[in-house]
């Protein structure tokens, strides 16, 4: 097996070490459902609208996804003839 990185190191288990320390480090409140929201929100924005939809596409196709999918569409088709 050669060894990873421009260095020789393995750089995979130092990263993910690195991010478990920090995220030790960060307040309880960045994991809220308020923040996680945010970030949700933000990762979508800056996806386009196709690969969105691909997304929802794929996730409406596992068995529990779909009931909850079509409640959520008629959810959005209720709201849009408001």
């Amino acid at each position: 097996m050669r060894p990873a990185g421009a260095n020789g190191i393995r750089s995979a288990g130092r990263a993910s070490r690195a991010v478990k320390q920090v995220l030790k480090k960060e307040p309880r409140s960045t994991a809220s459902r308020a923040a996680l929201s945010q970030q949700a929100k933000r990762a979508a924005s800056r996806r386009s609208a196709a690969s969105r939809s691909a997304a929802a596409r794929k996730a409406s196709r596992t068995p529990k996804a779909r009931s909850a999918a079509a409640k959520k569409a008629a959810r959005t088709r209720a709201r849009r003839q408001r």
